[in-house]
């Protein structure tokens, strides 16, 4: 079994991380520009 102090530790800085990507707005802004980029150029292709 692994320590809980290490189980503990290791999901705190999961969510520290997550907290800061999200506090930035960059990882917000970043997913749905990459998507909505290739959905117009997928709609595009396709048209075409």
């Amino acid at each position: 079994m692994v320590p809980r102090d290490v189980v503990e530790s290791g999901s705190a800085h999961l969510v520290k991380g997550l907290q800061n990507w999200l506090h930035d707005g960059s990882g917000l802004q970043t997913i749905p520009r990459t998507r909505r980029r290739r959905s117009v150029s997928w709609s595009g292709a396709m048209s075409r």
